[in-house]
């Protein structure tokens, strides 16, 4: 791939005088060469520009390619790659440790072009592709070796014709520096002025000639962070503020107030409707709810304390490490053979979640509980009640969530010259990614058949002591011999699965008034495994072959290449169990402990939603058995660059590429792509691309299938619109047959450099992206509404009924479907600077600027045949983001300053302020860093100390409350995936090279 060329080297050293290349310095001009095609140089070498995958001499490219080197990514953010590239505008909505879900993305770090899913953003490293991090078929760049990275080059728009699938939004692609020789490191250390979230980071990487022939690079480096939770120490958080829904009708129906409680449920437990409502315990004690200003299940005042406080999740545990050797050996005339390793391993954990208990999740305390307070219990005698529903958070269960993803890559390949100007380049890649997820880290998340169990406590006649109900044989209780021999048969696999006797023998009865539970019960109820293993694999063989054409040609020679690429991808995942595991037989209920005609164990105040879910209160992986698939894909490509026009007037290059590709399961689709890149005159170039690019769906769209309920209510069955309310079977998830979906993209733009301003660049590029029959899930109202009432023939075959009177639905197969349209329009804006100056004299001074700017015009996303909504303005997708860098440098010191810039923004595009909320404004927020660095000699090293300070002037993010949780009892303040919500952050950091 590419090494820096002549141009970028000269103007570095221009910029740099004095200072070695491993040293800080804004690394603006070495991008410009990519980014702005800077004026041509008479001795560029050969190179492959991220776009195209031809090598030519020179770096122009008819698609707007943004570069950012090493050195820069690691003054905009020294501490992850996702924290430099989040700086770019071109970036929305990045999946990150801190806000991708622990479940679907496992807190990988997947970024993602435009915002229309890092599932639409193809990854590489080096120019191939990796191995899936998730099943969802995104790349976790935490992964990557990050000490031997040389630069990243961005393509911002559809590069699938060179690239093949997911390259539908554009390419990232890692370039790692195999050449380089010596001996670099660099260790760092860092936290926030809040004293938290504390970091640690080292890096080593060497590359030395073996013999006369052979070439080896290798790295290591190792990442850890500390979570942070609780906002004590974030005045910001601390006044209880929530978003108040209230009934319909009202105007307007939702603002915004401080010291907002729920009504409905608390830390120590609560009675929230019914005779006794507003009864809370607090120590045991029955004392009344103080009561403030009531808007439904919540309140403004009052004495309930905000648990946000001491449980709002800010920033999980994160851990990477990797190990990354390259050897070349070259074969003599221009021709070398590689192998390449790579062994990464990410783990995020989240911080602790406490478990309430209240609708759906709803718990009952029967008069009979020999821990109810007397008072309470007097007046539920009198009263005539049997029990009372009863809802509390319970602080002792509060679970940890840790995915651990360890990924393997072997990469061997030939490139060089096989003929007279015929240039073969090809590999094999084998990747495997195993992620284990542990749902119970800390032991604390509730087993269900054992919380219910506990909770129904009484007096054992025989003994007077206090028992589970369900081990009294006087109340119909079964013994642990008895509930041993309770069996259910999975006829479709033929396994006959056992109760599990624990459930039974070690029920510990606990208060559920008491402040604290013992850990004894909290070993008993949640003391228990939960994991699931997930193994992804992938091979890749890719040969391709390139020549030119007419070296006579008046106007230039022809570049033309194709090839061939063959890929595979797997997909297995497991529970941990055998297959005798109750988590595998649906309808089974689970464990024997749940409520079931069949079983006739008496556990009372169990909802029928919780005995039909998992054995688990979150997290139950495989309720269905395992999961697995695969799907390989067939590829030819092509692809020319023609000079149509050459000369002393300017020269007009035609870009033209081509690719078929051949899925399993899906079928075959056509990619392509035709550009035009004009050099109107010496500082002024026009360019401009048309592309179709494809996107074939993920092991997850196509495999992942898992199967629940759902709940029809009275009146939403559109063909039995009298039924009651009742509950059908849901599928969700994989669809073996769903077809690649299809984007055209087109982009326009100029790069401009002026003779009048030595190494000013700018360069202005639009773009259009629509998407065709874009995978999506429907969801089951509109399932209904669309074969009912629009009268949609192929989506009525999603849905099931019984043979019967009525013919009530048996299921629902909520499935990925080719049904979505999409549209992302928008403008990208780049303008560097870089000059020597003489301000205060002696050393070498110099000064470097860069600015990047993204318009968003419009973003939709829709139901084919639905009118879509413009959400540009909206929360998730700002009109205007912008980052700005300033470097100077006076010898051996450097000052980076960066400011990035979010726009205002609507809560919600739908929403009409005054009406449907009293202020549906979300303000702009302006991020600045600061990045200070010193080079030294020290003791025969060249060295370098730095200081960096994240959100400098301690921005505090915007309000945007959310409701009070009806399990949490809580109201987050803000979004923490998209607002900085640690503060300002200090990392200090030396680096050594040899």
């Amino acid at each position: 791939m590419l090494s820096r060329s002549a141009l970028s080297e000269a103007v570095r050293s221009l910029c740099n005088e004095g200072r070695k290349p491993q040293h800080f310095a804004l690394g603006t001009v070495a991008a410009l060469a990519v980014l702005g095609g800077v004026a041509e140089a008479q001795d560029l070498e050969e190179v492959t520009v991220t776009g195209s995958r031809l090598r030519r001499d020179g770096m122009s490219t008819p698609t707007p390619v943004t570069a950012v080197d090493r050195d820069e990514m690691r003054a905009m953010a020294p501490t992850l790659l996702m924290d430099a590239l989040s700086q770019l505008p071109q970036f929305r909505d990045n999946d990150t440790s801190q806000t991708g879900s622990i479940f679907s993305t496992g807190g990988s770090n997947s970024v993602n072009l435009r915002g229309i899913g890092s599932n639409r953003t193809l990854t590489l490293l080096n120019g191939r592709r990796m191995v899936s991090g998730q099943q969802t078929g995104t790349i976790d760049i935490a992964m990557i070796p990050t000490a031997l990275i040389d630069r990243v080059e961005v393509v911002t728009g559809g590069a699938s014709a060179a690239y093949g699938s997911d390259a539908i939004s554009g390419v990232t692609n890692f370039i790692l520096d195999t050449d380089y020789d010596g001996f670099r490191g660099n260790v760092q250390t860092g936290q926030t002025a809040r004293q938290d979230h504390e970091s640690f980071q080292v890096e080593v990487a060497a590359g030395t000639e073996i013999g006369e022939n052979g070439h080896l690079i290798a790295s290591a480096d190792y990442y850890e962070v500390d979570g942070v939770y609780g906002l004590h120490d974030r005045a910001w958080g601390q006044q209880g503020w929530a978003l108040i829904t209230g009934p319909a009708g009202t105007e307007p129906r939702r603002f915004y107030a401080q010291d907002v409680h729920s009504r409905t449920i608390t830390r120590g437990g609560i009675i929230p409707s019914g005779p006794l409502a507003g009864t809370q315990f607090i120590d045991g004690e029955a004392v009344p709810l103080s009561q403030g200003e009531a808007h439904g299940t919540v309140m403004i005042g009052g004495g309930n304390p905000d648990m946000e406080i001491d449980w709002a999740s800010l920033a999980p545990d994160d851990e990477r490490s990797s190990v990354f050797a390259h050897y070349k050996h070259d074969l003599g005339g221009d021709r070398e053979v590689f192998v390449q390793a790579l062994k990464g391993y990410h783990s995020v954990t989240s911080t602790p979640i406490p478990t309430g208990f209240a609708p759906a999740w709803s718990t009952e305390v029967f008069v009979d509980n020999p821990y109810l307070p007397e008072s309470v219990r007097d007046q539920m005698i009198d009263l005539g009640l049997e029990s009372v529903p009863f809802n509390r958070v319970y602080e002792q269960l509060a679970a940890t969530r840790r995915v651990e993803d360890e990924t393997t890559s072997l990469t061997f390949g030939f490139e060089g010259e096989v003929g007279n100007d015929l240039f073969l380049s090809a590999y094999y890649q084998w990747g495997e990614n195993i992620e284990v997820a542990d749902y119970n880290a800390n032991y604390q998340l509730p087993r269900t058949d054992r919380f219910y169990r506990a909770l129904d406590s009484a007096i054992d006649p025989d003994t007077g002591r206090i028992a589970c109900r369900a081990n009294i044989p006087a109340f119909g209780g079964l013994t642990p011999e008895q509930e041993a021999q309770v069996s259910k048969t999975n006829e479709q696999a033929g396994v006959t699965v056992y109760a599990d006797p624990l459930s039974n023998s070690m029920c510990i009865p606990f208060n559920p008034f008491g402040k604290d539970l013992p850990q004894e019960v909290v070993d008993y109820i949640a003391g228990s495994g939960n994991y699931h293993r997930m193994e992804l694999r992938q091979d890749v063989f890719d040969i391709a072959l390139q020549t030119t054409l007419g070296e006579n040609r008046q106007s230039g020679p022809i570049s033309l290449g194709g090839g061939f690429a063959y890929r595979e991808e797997r997909m297995h995942q497991d529970a941990f169990g055998t297959s005798r595991d109750p988590r595998y037989l649906p309808g089974f209920g689970v464990f024997s402990s749940f409520v079931d005609p069949d079983d006739q164990i008496p556990i009372r105040g169990m909802p029928t939603f919780v005995r039909d879910r998992g054995l688990f209160y979150s997290g139950n992986p495989n309720s269905q058995g395992v999961i697995q698939g695969e799907y390989d894909v067939w590829e030819v490509f092509a692809e020319s660059i023609i000079p149509i026009l050459g000369g002393a007037d300017g020269s007009v290059d035609l870009h033209l590429a081509a690719r078929y590709a051949d899925y399993a399961g899906s079928g075959g689709v056509w990619a392509g792509k035709a550009g035009l890149d004009w050099q109107a005159t010496e500082s002024l170039r026009f360019r401009g691309t048309w592309s179709r690019d494809t996107r074939a769906g993920t092991l997850s769209e196509r495999f992942d299938t898992q199967t629940g309920g759902t709940g029809i209510a009275a009146g939403e069955d559109p063909l039995v619109p009298s039924a009651p309310a009742y509950v059908a079977e849901l599928t969700t998830g994989g669809n073996p047959q769903i077809r690649p979906e299809i984007a055209n993209t087109t982009t326009a733009g100029m790069v401009w450099q002026p003779g009048w301003a030595e190494n000013l660049s700018l360069s202005l590029d639009v773009y259009d992206i629509e998407i065709e029959d874009a995978i999506d899930q429907l969801g089951t109202q509109e399932i209904l509404d669309r074969c009912y009432i629009q009268g949609a023939q192929d989506i009525c075959s999603l849905i099931t009924r019984v043979d019967a009177d009525p013919p009530l639905i048996r299921n629902i197969f909520n499935v990925y479907v080719n049904v979505s349209e999409a549209i992302t329009r928008g403008a990208d804006l780049e303008v560097s600077y870089a000059r020597p100056i003489n301000l205060v004299g002696g050393d070498a001074e110099s000064i470097a600027f860069r600015f990047f700017a993204n318009y968003l015009d419009e973003v939709s996303f829709g139901f084919a045949g639905v009118e879509a909504v413009n959400e540009a303005g909206a929360l998730d997708y700002p009109e205007w983001l912008a980052t700005g860098s300033f470097v100077y440098t006076r010898g051996p010191f450097s000052m980076m300053v960066q400011t990035r810039y979010r726009d205002a923004t609507v809560r919600n595009i739908l929403w009409t302020e005054g009406v449907d909320i009293e202020d549906n404004s979300v303000a702009s927020r302006t991020y600045t860093n600061l990045n200070l660095s010193y080079d030294f000699e020290w003791g025969g090293t060249s060295a370098q100390a730095y200081f960096y300070v994240g959100n400098l002037f301690d921005e505090d993010p915007p309000l945007l409350a959310g409701g009070v949780g009806g399990t949490s009892g809580r109201a987050a303040y803000t979004n923490t995936g998209i607002f900085d919500v640690l503060g300002r952050t200090f990392t200090v950091g030396l680096q050594v090279g040899l």
